[in-house]
Formats: C-alpha cells, sequence, structure tokens
C-alpha cells in the first residue's frame, strides 16, 4: 500500500513560499518537494526529529522570482 502524506504549502506576501510535508518516514519528503526547491533559491530548511524514523514534518522557506 503507497504511504500517505500531507503538503502543505504557504505563499506569503514577499513572494516567498514555505512547505511542511507530514506523514512520512524519513527523508523520502525531500523527493516530494523537490519541485518546489526548483522553483526558486532555498533559503532554510529544517527537519525535525521526526525526520529520523518517525513520520517527517519538513519545512523549507523558498524565495521565488525578484532580485538576488
Amino acid at each position: 500500500m503507497a504511504q500517505s502524506h500531507d503538503l502543505v504549502i504557504t505563499v506569503k506576501k514577499d513572494g516567498s513560499i514555505e512547505y511542511t510535508v507530514k506523514g512520512m518516514k524519513g527523508r523520502g519528503c525531500r523527493d516530494v518537494t523537490k519541485f518546489l526547491d526548483e522553483l526558486g533559491k532555498v533559503t532554510a530548511t529544517k527537519d525535525t526529529s521526526e525526520a529520523y524514523g518517525t513520520p517527517v514534518v519538513m519545512v523549507n522557506s523558498t524565495k521565488v522570482g525578484g532580485g538576488n
């Protein structure tokens, strides 16, 4: 059976996006969110303790478009 997970994406007023993957074990969430990282420059990545065995919650901030 396929693993179920949620991808929550928030677009902020400054054009940056934050996303969180919930319900996925290990670091497989990086494969799920790779397309988001390719939209712009990743400014921060944070793995929670859940990334090391239990379901993952990963939050990234990505600046899309606009300048530097």
